[in-house]
């Protein structure tokens, strides 16, 4: 998995994806951070819709443009890093969605879903050193921690993520919180926020 040209920290991801087991806990509510769904029809839906596909371009574009903000030299290395990284992620993806994917007979939507997730998470690894991220003032009210790195001070559960992202763009967000375990505080700890962002 190690590849010369990737940051550590990029290493280090991909290593810690290759050991997890993906999609092991499909359908089980074992969490309050994210609405879990009953079924891979319904999952697939919901992440192949024209809503979701316009928020993560949307995300992705306002991510580039506060990396051109904050380093233009780095900027620069864009495509070539994410050359290099689909040589490594596109199979590593096939490779382990392979089994789930036939035993439930998943289209070719999930692959490529999944594909743009995993390079994502990779991208973000090699440019972790640059601030580029628009959302570090909101905080989380979901409890955890993480098992490969510091806490971080800022970071926000899945729900959380989306919910700003959704209020930051100027849409209707409340109803990603109705069934969020941590929602009244949650709103508590950002309400300046939320009310900046009402339109």
């Amino acid at each position: 998995m190690k590849q010369p040209s990737m940051h550590p920290r990029t290493v280090a991801t991909l290593n810690e994806l290759e050991k997890a087991e993906w999609f092991s806990r499909v359908g089980v509510k074992d969490t309050m951070a994210a609405i879990v769904l009953s079924s891979w029809q319904e999952a697939i839906k919901h992440c192949s819709s024209l809503e979701w596909e316009n928020l993560v371009i949307e995300a992705s574009n306002q991510y580039c443009e506060r990396l051109v903000e904050r380093s233009k030299e780095r900027w620069r290395q864009w495509n070539k890093i994410v050359v290099e990284l689909k040589k490594i992620t596109e199979p590593f993806v096939r490779q382990k969605i392979e089994v789930v994917a036939r035993k439930n007979n998943l289209p070719q939507v999930f692959e490529n879903l999944v594909q743009w997730d995993i390079l994502g998470v990779c991208l973000e690894a090699e440019y972790a050193d640059v601030p580029v991220r628009s959302l570090p003032a909101w905080k989380t009210a979901y409890p955890r921690t993480s098992k490969l790195f510091e806490d971080p001070g800022q970071g926000l559960a899945t729900i959380e993520a989306i919910y700003a992202a959704y209020k930051i763009l100027g849409r209707e967000a409340e109803s990603l919180l109705s069934e969020y375990r941590w929602a009244e505080e949650f709103r508590e700890l950002n309400c300046s926020l939320i009310q900046e962002t009402s339109f």
